[in-house]
């Protein structure tokens, strides 16, 4: 129920620190029309019935945004929340629309008013307008305030409706020209490296650069692991190596080289001390997760990388590193083989110690190789299966990136010129001139985007290799696809030349969404046509430079027809891709919205055939007179009566005969009216009605006479005080000063008074 939403709202606000007084809420409400447009019932029983809630929710909610004040009230709801009293209004402000505007025109189509809605709400959010618009009605603030705006019947005139209307850039259209030509090729730009446009990358060089400091255990062990053993002294860790080397490759006899070796094989454990210290402080399992996400984003958001070639460097580290992990295969050959192979060169009487070079050389990467798997193996494995575990990700990515651009270059359609509507920023011709002359360049900045935003995804943990993941990736690619192609397209597109005179024509398209009885019979009999408030008027734009400075003379024309200052605004919004007209009209009582008439005749025939359905529609029933309130005004006939009787009952008296008093047990406090002496009662009558006060008279008989005791006790009361006034009108005939028109008034009064109690039936 809309009512508790805003009860609990302001409650939970003040909860949470806030001000009372600094609380806003506004309701927009859609009456019956708008739910029967894809309802289709809205002449069946259910129709009729919706119509019925409709009005009973009405009445509650006029009720309670004229007594909020000055009538508490207590709800409880379900634990945690428990008891909340009421504070003051429910709504600052209460619009109410329809399927038909104030002009005429009826929509055929719910989505029609709804998206006028939500424009209105998206302008009030999110383009600034909302902030306009606030002060303006704070400007207006008696409109939305009851104890100020009262008309015939005591009718609380706070009601307001809302007209927008709209020049965009027609999203759907422009995205669907623009991934017509280029959803395909920013597929292949994001799923894969640009090889055409830059150099290849080299794999191996890419992830080393990318190793931080933290990782120097792995790029000293990937140093050792991937090095010809040949080359080993060019290894850091190993640059000692060469001067052990030094007396194998001079020997010239068997005992010499047989020495060099034995020397050497002793040494090498002290040889490799370096490597064993390079490898033994690691990153943590945290610390190589964190880099796995880093170098994942930094790659694919590299245009000579991207997915793919992200995919091919973590691929080859999962290979590199597996290479660490790997067991040792073989074993170093004997000493005496080594040997046996040297002498070979024995013809020249000399030993050839090119074999003896290379076994040390293998000897000596093997037992670096050896250390480093044995010291971070286990870890090595570890991250090589996270790597690889990424790049398949990286794969199904791909794949789901390739599928999805295709796919939307595929159905993409282009609106025909045919079915252009009036409410199109941009021509057709600016949008085909955008695309012929900027494709190259909007296609790397949208693949840019893209790019971009699939690595956070990626980075962040998205993309695992399973559908759910996959359909998430398809989402977001064509979310960033599509955001990226406004931010890209919509700048290199220009206005049409006769973008002011389209917001003319849209201001003058935008009507309120409900129609209001503004002039003849219906609305003289509750309004005076000074009690009308200015309607207000606001273009929201991203115009600036001259076609702005035509608009704020236009808006100045408007402001002088309207004779308020506030009647019309310009409102920068600084959104490129919109322009929008809104139009408030405000300070209306329930009464003279025409959909609102017809839904209380609908209720009046339910009260007359189903009273208990009726009460059942009422839903406040913690707040006494709730049900009983009425949205229609007291008659003047009917007030003079309600007048009469309270008259009688002394809850209104004169102190003289140029006051009128009245009394607090009627109105809660008393309340002086002055008036002119010739015409004190017809005065009084009027200001009763329009405070209100007749309506509580009317509720304080209708409860009094439910009951035989009640009748009767009124009808006892009414004649009594009938009587004892006419004797004290007898005596007031006989003052001097007092005017022979106000006695003949009173008496008139006493009469009509006297004919409702003699029309008591007692039960």
């Amino acid at each position: 129920m809309f009512l508790d939403v805003a009860l609990l709202a302001r409650h939970l606000l003040q909860q949470a620190g806030y001000e009372r007084d600094a609380i806003r809420i506004s309701g927009l409400f859609a009456l019956p029309s708008v739910i029967h447009l894809s309802s289709g019932d809205g002449d069946t029983n259910n129709g009729r019935q919706r119509r019925v809630n409709s009005v009973a929710a009405l009445r509650e909610l006029d009720f309670l945004l004229d007594h909020g004040s000055d009538q508490p009230f207590t709800v409880e709801y379900p634990a945690p929340v428990g008891k909340v009293r009421s504070s003051g209004a429910l709504f600052n402000h209460v619009f109410l629309f329809t399927d038909t505007k104030q002009g005429g025109h009826t929509f055929s189509q719910e989505e029609d008013v709804l998206v006028r809605a939500a424009h209105y709400l998206f302008g009030q959010i999110s383009l600034g307008t909302g902030e306009q618009t606030l002060l303006l009605l704070d400007n207006h603030s008696k409109y939305f305030d009851p104890s100020q705006q009262r008309v015939a019947g005591g009718l609380a005139a706070v009601y307001g409706t809302f007209g927008v209307e709209w020049l965009e850039v027609p999203r759907k259209q422009l995205l669907n020209a623009w991934c017509k030509e280029i959803a395909e090729r920013v597929g292949a730009l994001v799923a894969d490296f640009e090889w055409e446009q830059q150099p290849r990358q080299n794999i191996a060089q890419a992830l080393a650069s990318r190793m931080p400091t933290g990782f120097h255990a792995y790029q000293a062990a990937l140093r050792v692991v991937s090095l010809d053993p040949q080359s080993v002294s060019a290894i850091p860790e190993l640059a000692d190596a060469e001067s052990s080397l030094q007396p194998i490759a001079s020997a010239s006899k068997e005992p010499d080289l047989r020495r060099a070796l034995n020397d050497f094989e002793v040494g090498v454990q002290s040889l490799i001390q370096n490597v064993r210290k390079s490898v033994s402080q690691r990153p943590t399992a945290q610390e190589e997760d964190d880099w796995l996400r880093s170098v994942t984003q930094e790659l694919i958001n590299d245009p000579g990388f991207r997915l793919g070639g992200a995919r091919r460097v973590l691929r080859h580290a999962a290979e590199q590193l597996s290479g660490i992990a790997a067991a040792s295969e073989g074993a170093d050959e004997a000493l005496d083989q080594v040997i046996e192979r040297c002498k070979r060169g024995l013809f020249m009487r000399r030993i050839d110690s090119t074999a003896a070079l290379d076994w040390a050389r293998r000897r000596l990467h093997r037992q670096s190789v050896q250390i480093i798997r044995h010291t971070i193996g286990d870890e090595a494995a570890r991250l090589s299966h996270k790597c690889k575990q990424q790049a398949d990700r990286l794969t199904a990515i791909q794949h789901t990136v390739r599928e999805e651009s295709t796919r939307l270059g595929a159905e993409a359609e282009v609106a025909s010129r045919e079915t252009l509507q009036e409410s199109w920023l941009l021509d057709p011709m600016d949008v085909d001139r955008a695309v012929r002359e900027n494709l190259d360049a909007v296609t790397r900045e949208v693949s840019n985007r893209v790019a971009n935003g699939l690595s956070e995804h990626v980075a962040k943990g998205g993309g695992e290799d399973h559908a759910d993941a996959q359909v998430e990736v398809a989402r977001i690619f064509k979310r960033l696809v599509n955001e990226a192609i406004e931010l890209a397209a919509v700048r290199r597109t220009e206005r049409p030349t006769d973008t002011i005179e389209r917001i003319k024509g849209r201001m003058q398209a935008c009507l309120p969404l409900a129609h209001v009885v503004d002039d003849g019979p219906d609305f003289l009999g509750v309004m005076k046509a000074d009690s009308k408030a200015v309607p207000l008027k606001m273009v929201v734009t991203g115009i600036g430079g001259t076609e702005r400075a035509k608009l704020d003379a236009w808006a100045k024309e408007e402001k002088e027809r309207a004779g308020h200052e506030n009647a019309f605004q310009v409102v920068e919004s600084g959104d490129p891709l919109r322009d929008d007209a809104l139009y408030l009209s405000f300070g209306w009582p329930l009464c003279l919205f025409s959909e609102i008439q017809r839904c209380e005749v609908d209720f009046e025939q339910a009260e007359q055939n189903d009273p208990a359905q009726v009460a059942f529609s009422f839903v406040m029933k913690e707040v006494a007179g709730c049900d009983e309130h009425r949205i229609l005004p007291v008659g003047r006939e009917e007030a003079r009566l309600l007048f009469a009787i309270a008259w009688a009952l002394g809850q209104i008296r004169s102190s003289t005969f140029s006051k009128i008093v009245f009394e607090s047990p009627l109105v809660g406090q008393s309340v002086v009216q002055p008036v002119k002496p010739e015409t004190a009662i017809q005065d009084a009558v009027e200001r009763v009605n329009v405070l209100g006060l007749a309506c509580r008279v009317r509720r304080q008989l209708e409860s009094e006479l439910q009951t035989r005791a009640g009748s009767s006790s009124l009808r006892s009361r009414l004649n009594g005080d009938i009587s004892r006034m006419r004797a004290k009108l007898e005596q007031m005939r006989e003052q001097e000063g007092v005017p022979g028109t106000y006695v003949s008034s009173v008496e008139a009064l006493l009469q009509v008074a006297a004919g409702y109690a003699n029309s008591i039936v007692e039960l």
